[in-house]
């Protein structure tokens, strides 16, 4: 055995784990960790290389403790055999930051994230090219919290990092202004996230081959904020594109294939449009179940937007297994309280009140609710929905005290993360006017109006 070999095995699984090909590339990881192993040592940082290397293939699948339990056993040997102040013990650091931020666990991935970044500023100092991943994956998390100006700081300090290194015009940077972009776009600022979505697929298309993948994720993120505008032909035509180039380069299975494919679904299905919406979140649903299989929480997703569909068309009992399925996944892939969850809990709250089975509804509002609250804190845009979908209940059943008193809840979360004139803290108010005045205190809901003025 020579150690050339397992270096060609560890190269070839990369490339394979970069195409989605996880069953071929999994027992050349596995091959290569034996060699190493055989011939350096168990302990040797060889190994824990592709130990890492696995850990991430075991991420992308969604298999969160497998992928714990290699970037742990690299953690290990890097430590023992580096030293605890290594800047490679931070590669790995970074690694589980990402499995615990899938997971839900924030405050865990955190101190992974603020650890690793310690190390890369102490060793290679703050304006280091290596520093720029640990302030894109914290800017990540907080963004994930709904901690936008901290997430906000975070991607504009990496972005002059990697301007100053790489340059204005490199694909580093377009992946930097295009999570910025994400930021302003979940605020409703879209002009200025408009601005950074063009400009990261200005870059991406000058530098790369017009078919490349990074070309087609940055005409869907702009596709995301014109459908968010109510642009739906600038969307459709972005979507398309994009569509077009995964199954030109990726063929027509590849998980992010699926991702785009559902992407265009939930723009028809914004626009009602739900004969052009099933078929689409339907090969969607069947790709990702092939290429992850039947439990990978990704399949949420599509699940989620083909029970709308359904429960649009008067099909409940459809809706509701594919709500109830969508749910299990995710129970079972993340646990019963990470933020993720929350979402299927939501849908299905939606769903039974629609069809007038409030117990079941409230029920689920309160699972989402408490689950938000604990997970994401008190300002996160996912809270206002679960506050806004239970006091629509609550007005339901004529308890109109407790409505307007969620109600008044998102409409706090509406105006601090979106805004005054953004479309949904609008909705927030009328409802929020039209339950005051029921309650008969049309002081409050004039104050509502004047308000409204002001903005």
């Amino acid at each position: 055995l020579l150690p050339e070999a397992a270096d060609l095995l560890n190269r070839t699984a990369i490339y394979l784990s970069k195409h989605a090909s996880y069953t071929l590339a999994e027992p050349l990881y596995r091959r290569a960790i034996a060699i190493n192993e055989q011939l350096l040592g168990p302990g040797h940082p060889h190994v824990a290389s592709s130990l890492n290397e696995l850990a991430e293939l075991y991420y992308r699948q969604g298999k969160y403790a497998e992928a714990e339990l290699y970037y742990r056993q690299a953690l290990s040997i890097l430590e023992q055999t580096l030293g605890l102040d290594h800047l490679a013990v931070a590669e790995p650091l970074i690694g589980l930051a990402g499995v615990y931020r899938a997971q839900g666990n924030y405050r865990e991935a955190e101190q992974m994230l603020l650890k690793g970044l310690a190390l890369r500023e102490q060793i290679l100092g703050q304006d280091h090219d290596d520093v720029a991943q640990p302030l894109y994956a914290l800017a990540v998390l907080y963004t994930r919290q709904g901690r936008y100006e901290e997430a906000e700081a975070l991607f504009q300090r990496a972005l002059s990092i990697r301007e100053r290194v790489l340059g204005s015009a490199h694909p580093e940077v377009a992946r930097l202004l295009q999570n910025l972009a994400n930021v302003f776009n979940i605020q409703g600022r879209y002009e200025e996230a408009e601005v950074l979505y063009q400009r990261a697929l200005s870059i991406r298309e000058q530098v790369l081959e017009p078919t490349h993948p990074d070309v087609a994720i940055a005409l869907s993120a702009l596709a995301g904020c014109y459908l968010v505008q109510t642009k739906y032909d600038q969307a459709e035509l972005l979507y398309r594109q994009a569509i077009s180039i995964w199954e030109r380069v990726l063929g027509l299975k590849h998980p992010d294939l699926a991702v785009s494919l559902g992407n265009l679904a939930e723009l028809y299905l914004c626009q009602k449009k739900y004969k052009q919406a099933e078929p689409l979140f339907r090969r969607a649903l069947s790709i990702l179940e092939d290429s992850l299989g039947p439990s990978h929480d990704g399949l949420a997703v599509p699940l989620d937007g083909l029970a709308k569909v359904f429960s649009s068309l008067g099909r409940y009992e459809e809706a509701e297994a594919l709500c109830l399925r969508a749910l299990s996944i995710k129970e079972k892939a993340l646990g019963s309280s990470h933020p993720g969850v929350a979402q299927p809990l939501n849908s299905l709250a939606a769903l039974y009140q629609k069809q007038g089975r409030y117990e079941e509804a409230e029920s689920f509002y309160q699972r989402a609710l408490s689950i938000r609250e604990q997970g994401l804190g008190s300002y996160h845009s996912d809270l206002a929905e679960t506050l806004h979908g239970f006091a629509s209940l609550r007005e339901a059943q004529g308890n109109a005290k407790e409505a307007a008193s969620l109600y008044n809840r998102a409409l706090a979360i509406c105006e601090q993360v979106f805004g005054p004139q953004h479309a949904k803290t609008i909705e927030t108010s009328e409802r929020l006017r039209a339950v005051l005045i029921a309650l008969d205190q049309p002081e409050r809901a004039a104050q509502l109006d004047v308000a409204q003025v002001e903005r």
